[in-house]
């Protein structure tokens, strides 16, 4: 099957999946369950036959509209095609592991229609090939996930969801507001042929717009509600998959048309994220909000190695860390999330220990220990922070060493908060089951990668990293690294400093500390939304009174003219009928004086009679002559 129709096709069968499971299983969910979980293990061998053709070359696939001047569009490339296959493995394990532990919590069917909705939308914004495409996909996305937050339809759920949707329709306003400056100016709306740009404002209004799902911040005040209200398989691909939809819009729009006024601003967001994340991190009691919260520093971490490699007109190093650790992060986030979700929710006795081995390997990753994928991951954007703040000199090279530093103790904080929460919880809320490697094999992939990845970090760069990058910069396609490029001594020292300044903080300030630590309204972001609705209330009623006071001021102005044309039609009605009850008196009195007073009667009654018989005589003696000629 060529390229162009396997994009068709992976695009297609959720929504096939969707249609089956409506049409001829809709009172069978153990068959709708299997088809589902089918369809997201057909999809990920779709998407990883799709990177395949992608490492040999590129493919489009274009609709047109005549009639509408619209032309819609797929393009296959190796960047597209890597997150294609994140998405589609995410989603394979968070449908397969929401199937298989939660018991009473499976989903129902309307929740596995916005799963799989959510999965054709999201496969469509990495799959597009133009500004349109994407928007269209980008706004279908959010209106799908808007299901996923709203899951149980509880108070709390449907709050979450509301907040979740005004960011999500700011942040397609946004895009659209880029889109339509940049087709103004003439320029060309397919993904390959943007170029850089000097309008400040449309490159703006594409970092805000991406900037919004990709927890940027101050933007990232929806991401705590809706992490908490969505369920674990929600959840997993809502921090492993949407946020990467930001992240991707900004690696592939705003790269492409700006490599200074955006790089010095997602440089300064991204360090304000990492340290700004972690510490609300350290004050939530939540394990969900505690990993929402997460995300936001890793994502921060990952923005400032975008725009470290911007500033630095497209340092490879710095990339590289981006796309791995954006790799990563979809692995890490989405498995605990799941594990969470199982250990803390699903009550299980046999598969409990297997469960909590995979969270521990989670939880180091994320931390950055060498040897796991995260470590490597860091490792490469950790040079990359190194080699921005070494421009301004030894001091800012110190200074980022220390935020550095401070990053990673927090993250190990909160990962040690992580830990004691789930030896602390007891289970409770269903009858205990026994989980075999049946349910959670997927967590044993996810494992198992993020320990390969870490040990042989040079096959991801070889096989995943270079030809996603190579799309983004034009630079010779590197050899396999050596593994002391990943593990150097400097490196170790770093993780030991990291690992040392977090016991230290246990041993003499006491993890009671941060259980004390109260989490405040503007870590949580919140400050920024009650104040956007408020404007936008305002706002809108502000432009309301003032149209509803023009409206009122042209009524005004209509019923004054409409009333004259009244009273002036009301008094020309009366002029004519005046005039007509006067001529009408005239011509009684002129024809009764002048005929009828001076002619008899009966005389007028036989000249009528005569006068009418002459006429019929003519008319049947002009018939007789019509149809004799």
């Amino acid at each position: 099957m060529a390229a162009e129709y396997q994009m068709l096709f992976i695009l297609a069968l959720p929504v096939i999946g969707i249609l089956i499971s409506g049409i001829f299983l809709k009172k069978s969910s153990e068959a709708q369950i299997r088809l589902f979980k089918l369809i997201t293990i057909g999809v990920f061998f779709l998407a990883a036959a799709l990177y395949w053709e992608a490492l040999q070359g590129e493919a489009s696939y274009f609709w047109h509209f005549p009639h509408l001047e619209l032309t819609l569009s797929l393009h296959l490339d190796p960047l597209g095609g890597l997150f294609v296959f994140i998405t589609a493995f995410v989603w394979m394990v968070s449908s397969w592991i929401g199937c298989t532990c939660f018991f009473q919590r499976s989903m129902d069917v309307r929740s596995r229609l916005f799963f799989m909705s959510t999965l054709t939308s999201t496969l469509g914004v990495f799959l597009a090939g133009d500004l349109i495409t994407l928007f269209l996909f980008y706004e279908l996305m959010t209106i799908c996930s808007y299901g996923l937050v709203m899951a149980d339809g509880k108070e709390e759920a449907v709050s979450a969801a509301r907040m979740y949707l005004v960011f999500g329709i700011l942040s397609g306003l946004f895009l659209l507001t880029g889109i339509l400056l940049l087709f103004s100016q003439g320029n060309s709306l397919f993904l390959k042929d943007l170029s850089p740009l000097s309008n400040s404002l449309i490159v703006f209004s594409f970092l805000f717009g991406f900037g919004i799902k990709a927890g940027m911040v101050p933007l990232m005040g929806w991401m705590p509600q809706a992490y908490k209200a969505a369920s674990p398989s929600g959840a997993a691909v809502l921090s492993g998959v949407l946020s990467k939809t930001g992240i991707y819009g900004i690696l592939r729009v705003v790269m492409a048309i700006s490599f200074s006024s955006a790089g010095s601003y997602l440089g300064m967001v991204g360090i304000v994220g990492m340290l700004w994340g972690g510490y609300a991190a350290l004050g939530e009691k939540d394990p969900k909000r505690i990993l929402a919260f997460s995300s936001v520093s890793q994502l921060g971490f990952i923005l400032m190695g975008i725009g470290s490699s911007m500033l630095m007109g497209g340092y490879y190093g710095a990339l590289q860390g981006v796309m791995f650790h954006a790799f990563n992060h979809s692995l890490f986030k989405s498995g605990l999330f799941l594990t969470m979700g199982v250990l803390l929710q699903a009550v299980c006795r046999k598969g409990e220990m297997a469960v909590r081995y995979s969270t521990y390997v989670f939880m180091l990753g994320l931390i950055g220990i060498p040897f796991f994928s995260g470590g490597a991951s860091k490792i490469l954007l950790h040079h990359a922070m190194a080699d921005l703040f070494s421009f301004f000199g030894d001091f800012a090279y110190l200074s980022g060493e220390l935020i550095f530093l401070l990053f990673s103790t927090m993250t190990v904080l909160y990962c040690v908060k992580l830990y004691r929460i789930l030896n602390q919880n007891s289970q409770s809320g269903e009858e205990a089951r026994d989980l075999t490697p049946y349910a959670y094999w997927p967590l044993f992939l996810f494992s198992t990668v993020i320990l390969v990845l870490g040990l042989i970090p040079q096959w991801a760069e070889r096989f995943l990293l270079g030809p996603a990058v190579e799309c983004l910069i034009e630079y010779e396609r590197l050899g396999w690294s050596a593994f002391q490029s990943y593990y150097a001594v400097n490196d170790v020292l770093m993780v030991m400093a990291t690992l040392l300044a977090a016991g230290l903080f246990l041993r003499y300030i006491g993890f009671d500390e941060i259980d004390r630590k109260r989490s405040f309204y503007w870590e949580n972001g919140y400050f920024l939304y009650r104040p956007l609705m408020k404007v936008s209330w305002c706002t809108a009623v502000f432009i309301g009174y003032h149209m509803e006071e023009r409206f009122q001021q042209s009524y005004d102005i209509l019923a004054a003219i409409g009333a004259n044309l009244v009273v002036r039609g009301q008094r020309l009605e009366k002029g004519f009928h005046n005039a007509y009850e006067q001529i009408s008196d005239f011509g009684n009195n002129f024809v009764g004086k002048s005929y009828l007073e001076k002619v008899d009667r009966s005389e007028m009654d036989m000249g009528i009679v005569v006068i009418t018989i002459i006429m019929a005589s003519l008319f049947f003696f002009l018939m007789y002559l019509y149809y004799l000629g």
